[in-house]
């Protein structure tokens, strides 16, 4: 009498291959986000710069007029405008630099395109935010500082010219802040704080998006053809 195998609950045991089929390679190509992030934060500060010679980065809360509305739309494009291509080129060219994953799934590659941009994104930003604050740190303390020797510069002139400097003179010479104004300066920092905010979801969403687009292109190339 042929008796039948007795199925065993135990799973089959895998090969060597199957149990190591993990890529040796890392997830994240460091040098490439490095790279792209550099690019990223560098082409931000080069259109910056570009956008305040051409007056298309300033803010104003104290115009009124239908060209302030203009101003402060081309404000608008223009900060929308420099996330999108900065942050286009530097996802782009950390997809383009990664270096190929084997034996990875496609969808796997995609996510891993784009966590290469997002991260691109993020870290030029944080650079940016830094070098940006640095910036506003010393222009602030070299304005206060040129103010207050410019008000020590008049009191002396007036005490030289035999009027005594009076604070109530000093105060005269002080701007002063109306509540209008002071609404007016809130409301422009929060409308800067509302389309800063939109034009940072446009860069995260663009270097993401081209990231994928330049790892498609590096995965497709074909082989440069040998020399006879």
């Amino acid at each position: 009498m042929q008796t039948r195998p007795v199925p065993s609950s135990s799973p089959p045991a895998r090969s060597a291959f199957e149990a190591n089929n993990e890529s040796a390679q890392s997830s994240i190509n460091w040098s490439a986000v490095i790279a792209g992030a550099v690019v990223s934060a560098a082409l931000a500060l080069i259109l910056l710069v570009l956008c305040v010679g051409l007056k298309l980065a300033t803010v104003s809360p104290w115009v009124t007029n239908a060209s302030g509305v203009k101003l402060g739309a081309a404000t608008i494009i223009a900060v929308i405008l420099i996330q999108l291509i900065a942050s286009s080129i530097g996802g782009s060219l950390a997809g383009r630099l990664r270096t190929k994953w084997v034996q990875v799934h496609d969808d796997e590659v995609y996510f891993r395109d784009t966590a290469h941009g997002f991260i691109v994104w993020a870290l030029a930003t944080v650079v940016s935010a830094a070098f940006l604050s640095s910036a506003a740190s010393s222009a602030l303390g070299a304005a206060t500082g040129n103010a207050a020797l410019a008000l020590g510069a008049s009191t002396t002139s007036a005490q030289v010219a035999g009027v005594p400097a009076s604070p109530n003179a000093m105060a005269a010479a002080t701007p002063t802040l109306t509540p209008e104004m002071i609404e007016k300066a809130r409301s422009a920092g929060a409308q800067t704080a509302l389309w800063t905010f939109v034009a940072l979801l446009v860069g995260a969403f663009s270097a993401s998006f081209a990231a994928t687009i330049g790892g498609r292109q590096r995965d497709g190339l074909s082989p440069p053809p040998r020399a006879l």
